[in-house]
């Protein structure tokens, strides 16, 4: 279309050029082509800005869905990972749980043991007493046969080492309640040297 345009410029000009209304309608073409020209490089530009801004949001949206799913699988593994955790946490509670019940039941019967060997150390302590009671009944009771071997005075005693109260006692035909009751003692415990009371025999 330019070169027909020009072609028609170029074969009218000598019949133009003396008619002031052709050359200015000879102008007027040739702004037309320079205007036509500059629209053309216009749109070239445009284009080439078009395409640019075309790959610049194309690589933004797939930056964009790349950040995305990181963040969506970084947020995956943390859920994940709070959630072994939790897991984790629940399990030592049950642990915790089971080993205070286990505790408790063992307190309850190291109690019971206790209560069971503190009513077991009366009861002896009852039959020793009872035990203790006979031995002076049965002394009493002999008292007119053993008579005739005690003058019935007290003599001194020296406590040797392995000596014990019971053993004392046996030897001068005595318990041991009486032989604590004629020595003032509170403790059955003596030592070597000591000086006690005893029946003579």
């Amino acid at each position: 279309m330019n070169r027909l345009i020009l072609g028609i410029a170029l074969i009218s000009s000598p019949l133009l050029s003396e008619d002031p209304s052709s050359n200015a309608l000879l102008h007027r073409v040739k702004n037309c082509e320079v205007e036509m020209e500059m629209l053309k490089n216009s749109i070239s530009t445009q284009e080439q800005s078009r395409e640019a801004l075309e790959k610049e949001v194309s690589q933004l949206l797939k930056a964009t869905r790349e950040s995305l799913q990181e963040t969506k699988e970084g947020t995956s593994f943390k859920q994940n990972q709070m959630d072994r955790a939790l897991d984790k946490v629940v399990q030592d509670c049950k642990q915790l749980k089971t080993h205070s019940n286990e505790l408790s039941k063992t307190v309850n019967e190291l109690a019971q043991a206790c209560q069971e060997l503190k009513e077991t150390t009366s009861r002896q302590g009852q039959a020793i007493k009872e035990l203790e009671q006979a031995m002076r009944a049965i002394t009493s009771a002999m008292g007119g046969k053993t008579s005739s071997k005690s003058s019935g005075k007290t003599a001194s005693y020296t406590v040797k080492s392995g000596d014990s109260l019971e053993k004392i006692a046996r030897a001068h035909g005595m318990t041991v309640t009486e032989l604590k009751e004629l020595n003032n003692l509170k403790q059955s415990t003596i030592r070597a040297g000591q000086e006690l009371s005893v029946r003579e025999l």
